[in-house]
């Protein structure tokens, strides 16, 4: 576990708008110290100027840019905006360029998104396939049962062997270990972030979980023999085909898939309560060129956003679908999940704001 204390930043009022409430806490306080994705590294070396942020902040405790969402599926919590939006054809599971609402389609975001996000549950609370491969076909098909449908991405910086720019996919493996290296940490996060939930903690459960991720993503174990992210793509693709879910219209929408453009500049992470709605990520980004025009992209903030409510209705379709597995202890597992991953990609600065 990294040595590293959370850091404490002024605390502004809580601001209201039409029932939101949104207030900053501490940043997550540890997590890989040579990530580049770090709040701190970009403010020290100039990247993210002081009234930039400043009115990043202001932007994220207006409410201003808290949307509803616009469909029943969700996509990835990766802050870069999509350049491509495509739909998974349930004909034969190739993906169909589409837009949806001139690309700003609102849906819920998770770490990964939902099929990788459950993925991750499931892995720590259930003996499925040997491979991680075969238990998120599993997975797929659960949830596609279900009703339920995810998002996937990919983006410009996928390129190397089995790498499909998708942090959470990409580097499941790594997550599950840090996982292990961050639990006390994580359980003491999981615990604060189920408060507001009003769901009671469950130390001895989550111990188990972290357990189960352990042991799969060790280094001596070969559950992730000849899986890689591109793999794991082509996992959900296959499953979407075979089980014909997929349509085009956006009222029925299903699973879409969206290619993502630019680097990691996120600054900030942003967990919403709120059921239903999300916090738009371009709609920050649209704000913040049209304020500042000619700035650079790479001077311009972004945001990790996790929809928490979104973890409550995967979990609740996991532990529906399975009865070994109950609903409390898969919506910790998913939320350590979220942990993990931020931990795993960033370096725990990055500041944070709740929306309830």
């Amino acid at each position: 576990m990294l040595d590293q204390p959370n850091q404490e930043y002024p605390k502004p009022p809580e601001r209201h708008s039409e029932a939101v409430t949104i207030s900053e806490i501490s940043p997550l306080g540890y997590g890989t110290p040579e990530a580049t994705i770090s709040y701190n590294k970009k403010v020290e070396n100039g990247q993210f100027g002081p009234e930039i942020i400043d009115r990043t902040i202001e932007l994220i405790e207006s409410g201003e840019l808290i949307k509803p969402v616009e469909g029943d599926d969700d996509g990835c919590v990766d802050g870069r905006l999509a350049r491509k939006t495509g739909v998974i054809l349930s004909s034969d599971g190739q993906i169909e360029e589409q837009s949806f609402n001139g690309g700003n389609y609102m849906r819920a975001k998770v770490a990964g998104g939902g099929y990788i996000t459950t993925l991750a549950m499931y892995l720590g609370m259930a003996n499925g396939d040997e491979r991680v491969n075969g238990d998120l076909r599993y997975v797929v098909s659960m949830l596609s049962s279900g009703g339920v449908c995810c998002g996937i991405h990919t983006g410009q910086h996928g390129h190397g062997e089995g790498a499909t720019d998708c942090g959470a996919n990409d580097n499941l493996r790594l997550i599950l270990q840090e996982a292990g290296s961050f639990r006390e940490d994580i359980k003491a996060s999981v615990e604060a972030l189920l408060a507001p939930a009003d769901i009671k903690f469950n130390g001895v459960t989550l111990d188990r979980t972290i357990d189960g991720w352990s042991g799969k993503a060790a280094e001596g174990s070969d559950y992730f023999e000849g899986s890689t992210g591109k793999s794991r793509f082509q996992v959900v693709k296959e499953v979407i085909t075979a089980k014909s879910q997929v349509v085009s219209s956006l009222e029925e929408l299903k699973v879409i898939s969206k290619e993502l453009v630019g680097d990691h500049n996120e600054g900030f992470v942003i967990l919403n309560y709120r059921e239903g709605e999300t916090f738009s990520q371009t709609a920050l980004d649209k704000q913040l060129k049209q304020e500042f025009p000619g700035v650079d992209d790479s001077k311009l903030p972004k945001a990790f956003v996790v929809d928490v409510w979104r973890i409550k209705e995967l979990a609740k379709a996991l532990s529906n679908a399975n009865e070994f597995i109950e609903f409390d202890a898969a919506l910790s597992a998913g939320i350590a999940f979220q942990l993990a991953t931020v931990a795993t990609i960033t370096d725990g600065s990055l500041r944070t704001f709740v929306i309830k």
